[in-house]
């Protein structure tokens, strides 16, 4: 694959059930076979995607100890800053590889714990 899927959400906002489900079913298997994609058609306004990134470089830029005020508070819970080094993705495969180098921050509602699995 030479390029990067785009789904347009602005089809499953104003859509039928059957458009919805189609959006739904392209998004599903965009992930499971390839990983990632563009979104597009998402209404989220210009001015607020750019705030956000800018939050995002100012809070990346800082120091790990003050990164960790928000750590994420038990590995079940999928929110919170994870640092470099505390990760490795190929474990989910069964893999041994070292940590990735990478940081995240995941953001997202509480869910109560009478939720079920598929909250």
């Amino acid at each position: 694959m030479s390029v990067v899927p785009v789904i347009d959400l602005s089809t499953f906002l104003d859509g039928s059930g059957a458009a919805r489900r189609e959006v739904a079913e392209l998004t599903d298997r965009t992930c499971r076979e390839i990983g990632f994609l563009f979104v597009t058609g998402h209404r989220v306004p210009q001015d607020l995607s750019e705030r956000l990134y800018a939050l995002s470089k100012d809070f990346f830029r800082r120091e790990a100890v003050e990164k960790m005020h928000v750590a994420q508070p038990a590995s079940d819970i999928i929110r919170g800053y994870i640092g470099q080094g505390k990760a490795a993705l190929a474990t989910t495969l069964g893999e041994t590889t070292p940590p990735d180098l990478k940081e995240t921050f995941s953001i997202g509602l509480e869910v109560p714990a009478d939720a079920g699995p598929y909250y």
